[in-house]
């Protein structure tokens, strides 16, 4: 929780030394500052997390120690046989491994390049600032738990998927695939992104998204049953358990989230098309997302399944935000949903440990979380 409030803390300071004013140019400049102040915040709190925070950080540890073991000639045997799921991150992990063979490298390495994925997309799409200040607790509040923590394949192909949009915004079918495939040597799931192009032509936003809104019950009842016939026998396949689960109640401040912000974006969003460029594309991948949250109702492991579109939350959030505040109280209505979303990440209480702080993990932890972080003190 300390570790989530200096977050806060230092983000909202930030904000207020990286004015937008001045030039176009300084305008750019401070906004590039700002991002990368707070990307660089988010690389710190994932790449420096013991190996016992998040729900597969060790498993993750585990299969790197095991698949860096692999020789060149049988990683490529399995990367072209598909012998393991997803062969592509083995590959990934042995390239790397080949370099610096350390498992907490890795994950700072894994950290950097989505954080700076991240940040050339809000660099590139949120204008100004007040954008990116509030995305910064929505993340904590919506995203953390997965892309900072957990999901380590999943958060690779994402990075690529965000290295994708502009692609797909410009027209550029052939870049736009290509870093759509390379996300998925790291998780075939990444595949479902290619649905995100067509959403690129679709100007009126509005009745996607009251299709999604009216769709969440029946998605709901007959999601898990669909997708399931849909995958069957395809490379997808394998990922079938994500789809039916039923042993968790549901991530529900996401639930809720995603149909607040969907409802209210139907009503003010002729006032969001004014405020930036491709604003109905941001809004088209949301409401496919918010059509795929009754999957999170279910089991919140389905957040694999939606969290591709999902994310576009931090661009369309902050867009709503302006159109609910009158220009005179803006900025003290920015400054109480800063506030307020902070204060249910601090109550919410998440756990967190550095790695080179003693935190439980079951009996396993002696024998391997400390192996890890003694070895990085002893290099550094």
């Amino acid at each position: 929780m300390l570790l989530q409030l200096f977050v806060f803390i230092v983000a909202y300071w930030a904000y207020s030394q990286c004015k937008d004013v001045g030039t176009d140019k300084n305008i750019r400049y401070q906004r590039k500052r700002y991002i990368t102040l707070v990307m660089v915040l988010f690389t710190i709190q994932s790449g420096f997390r013991n190996v016992a925070i998040g729900s597969d950080t060790f498993q993750y540890f585990s299969h790197f120690t095991d698949d860096v073991s692999y020789s060149w000639s049988e990683m490529w045997q399995n990367f072209l046989q598909n012998l393991v799921k997803d062969p592509g991150y083995m590959l990934l992990e042995k390239v790397f491994s080949t370099i610096m063979p350390n498992f907490r490298l890795y994950l700072i390495f894994v950290a950097a390049f989505f954080f700076w994925t991240l940040g050339r997309f809000l660099i590139r799409y949120s204008v100004p600032n007040t954008m990116v200040l509030l995305a910064v607790p929505l993340y904590q509040a919506i995203f953390y738990g997965f892309f900072s923590i957990t999901g380590i394949r999943q958060t690779i192909a994402t990075g690529f998927l965000l290295l994708a949009v502009p692609f797909a915004i410009e027209k550029k079918p052939l870049k736009f695939i290509l870093f759509v495939l390379l996300a998925a040597t790291q998780h075939k799931s990444a595949l479902l992104f290619s649905f995100f192009y067509p959403l690129c032509f679709l100007k009126n936003s509005k009745p996607l998204l009251m299709i999604s809104i009216a769709g969440m019950i029946p998605m709901y009842f007959l999601g898990p049953s669909f997708a399931q016939g849909l995958i069957a026998d395809t490379i997808f396949d394998q990922y079938s358990s994500y789809l039916n689960q039923y042993e968790k109640v549901g991530a529900y401040s996401f639930i809720i989230f995603m149909v607040l912000v969907g409802v209210l974006t139907l009503v003010k969003i002729n006032k969001i098309y004014c405020m930036l460029p491709h604003s109905n594309v941001f809004i088209n991948a949301f409401a496919v997302g918010l059509l795929l949250t009754p999957l999170v109702m279910i089991d919140p492991s389905n957040m694999r399944v939606v969290q591709y579109f999902s994310i576009f939350g931090l661009i369309v959030f902050p867009l709503l935000c302006f159109t609910l505040a009158n220009n005179g109280n803006r900025v003290l209505t920015f400054r109480i949903i800063y506030m307020f979303i902070s204060f249910y990440v601090l109550l919410r209480g998440d756990s967190y440990a550095f790695f080179w702080q003693e935190y439980p993990l079951g009996g396993n932890y002696d024998a391997a979380g400390r192996l890890v972080d003694d070895f990085i003190l002893g290099i550094l």
